[in-house]
C-alpha cells in the first residue's frame, strides 16, 4: 500500500507543477491584456469509460486567452502536453512539453491546443509551425511552437521562452 501513495503522490506533484505553469501563464497573460476564455478550468481529455483505463488521468492540459480590449483579435493558448497513448493524437510524444499557439479559427475547443501534435515536423526547438484544421473540425489553423517541458524552470524562462514571442507573434497576425 505505500507504494499506490508515492505513485498517487507523484502524479499529484506533477499536477501541482502544471496548475503552477499555467496560473504563472495567466498572470503574465493579463499583464498584455489577455484574460482567460473558461475561467478557471483547464482544459483537457480524459474518458471514464471502463474499457479505456488509460484516458482515466488526462495526458495534455491547456488554457485559452482572448484579448480583452479587442474581441476580434486572434485567441491564445499555453498548454502542456504530458504523455501519449496508442490511441490519442499525441502518438509518439517522447517527452513533456509546452506548447502555444495562435488560433485563426472561430473554434475555441479545448482540442486545438493540441494542434502542434498534427504539426508535420513536430519540433521541440520554439520555432513556429503551422497546424490547418480540417473542415470537419471547423476549418481555421494554428500558429503553433513547442519547448521541452524540462527547459521551463522558472516563471522568468516562461516568460522569455513562451509567453513574450506568444504575445508578439498574435500582434504580428493581428496587423
Amino acid at each position: 500500500m505505500n507504494d499506490w501513495k508515492k505513485v498517487f503522490d507523484a502524479i499529484d506533484a506533477i499536477h501541482a507543477d502544471v496548475s503552477k505553469l499555467l496560473v504563472e501563464a495567466d498572470k503574465m497573460l493579463a499583464i498584455e491584456g489577455y484574460k482567460p476564455i473558461f475561467r478557471n478550468n483547464v482544459g483537457g481529455e480524459g474518458s471514464k469509460h471502463v474499457d479505456w483505463p488509460s484516458w482515466w488521468i488526462p495526458g495534455w492540459f491547456s488554457r485559452h486567452y482572448r484579448l480583452a480590449k479587442d474581441l476580434s483579435r486572434p485567441k491564445v493558448f499555453v498548454a502542456v502536453l504530458l504523455r501519449d497513448r496508442a490511441s490519442d493524437d499525441l502518438r509518439g510524444l517522447d517527452e513533456p512539453v509546452v506548447t502555444a499557439g495562435i488560433l485563426q479559427t472561430a473554434t475555441q475547443a479545448h482540442w486545438t491546443a493540441k494542434a502542434w501534435a498534427w504539426t508535420k515536423r513536430r519540433d521541440t526547438n520554439g520555432e513556429w509551425e503551422l497546424c490547418n484544421f480540417s473542415e470537419k473540425s471547423g476549418g481555421g489553423s494554428a500558429d503553433v511552437f513547442a519547448l521541452p517541458l524540462a527547459s521551463i524552470t522558472s516563471a522568468s524562462l516562461l516568460e522569455k521562452l513562451v509567453i513574450r514571442p506568444l504575445v508578439e507573434r498574435a500582434a504580428e497576425l493581428s496587423c
